[in-house]
């Protein structure tokens, strides 16, 4: 390929849910059609997703995608083709028994993320402070995932966890986000996200600094693409380091006034297939640096 047929935008980081899959956990041929085409077009296509890679086996399949994509928000690089992992922000062992604590004091089930030192694939346990919400049980299910209960971390694992997690009531995440950050402060990065088809909470702790955009960049350092051409797709909170910092960021018609802000531009909902939008404007050439 010579230089005058590489593409100006080299990579299109994508968000999942809310974004690709609707909320109702439905996708549309449309958008996928779209994101294959920029594939074929010599575009990098990866999912930036808060999903670890054995949860998007179904999407990555159906787009083909291969190389390098980031999950867990931006906590894992993984090789999109095996689920395996390239590269990962993992906790201290002591920072990740603290946050077990904090939760676990609380009577909250707590979900432990891991990558496996052997296979590099995603690994789950489960902290038995409480019983798990069930928004967690369906999720594991729907995702053929399972999370072994443990009252301690795994000796093999205390230096691959990544995330921690809990499910909560709307109701009961105020309060726990408040002394989340009064006791761990910028130790940590962690977000809440509201779930419209369960009618949860989710609240996420990583190390610190950690977010889609960080994971971008190391997306880009490996694929050797420039982190400054990438155009970056996605709808909620989570989302917001890289629609801020991407050099063009489309946010989803359907985000709330929040997230559209920190995006450079901003496209229909996912249920009128925004994304195919952004890939038509692009393939197109109407998407300018």
């Amino acid at each position: 390929m010579s230089m005058d047929s590489v593409p100006y935008w080299r990579a299109i980081a994508c968000d999942l849910d809310g974004t690709l899959i609707g909320y109702d956990h439905k996708a549309n041929d449309r958008d996928f059609d779209a994101l294959r085409r920029a594939r074929d077009a010599g575009i990098h296509v990866a999912l930036a997703t808060g999903r670890n890679s054995r949860e998007c086996a179904g999407p990555i399949a159906a787009l083909g995608l291969s190389g390098a994509g980031v999950f867990v928000n931006g906590a894992m690089i993984c090789d999109m083709a095996t689920g395996k992992s390239l590269s990962c922000r993992h906790m201290t062992y002591d920072l990740a028994l603290e946050i077990m604590d904090f939760f676990g004091s609380r009577g909250h089930a707590v979900l432990v993320l891991a990558d496996h030192p052997e296979t590099g694939q995603p690994i789950y346990f489960r902290a038995d402070h409480g019983p798990p919400h069930r928004a967690t049980v369906e999720w594991l299910l729907a995702n053929r995932m399972e999370a072994t209960i443990v009252d301690d971390i795994p000796r093999a694992f205390r230096r691959h966890v990544i995330r921690l997690g809990i499910v909560v009531d709307v109701q009961s995440s105020p309060p726990l986000e408040r002394a989340l950050a009064e006791q761990f402060g910028t130790r940590v990065s962690s977000h809440s996200i509201y779930s419209p088809y369960f009618d949860c909470q989710i609240i996420e702790v990583y190390c610190e600094v950690t977010s889609k955009w960080t994971g971008i960049e190391k997306m880009c350092e490996m694929m050797q693409i420039p982190a400054d051409r990438v155009i970056a797709i996605g709808d909620d909170i989570n989302d917001i380091a890289m629609l801020q910092r991407a050099s063009l960021s489309f946010a989803m018609g359907s985000a709330s006034p929040v997230i559209r802000k920190f995006a450079t531009r901003v496209t229909a909902s996912q249920s009128e297939c925004g994304v195919a939008q952004v890939i038509d404007a692009l393939l197109a050439g109407h998407l300018h640096s």
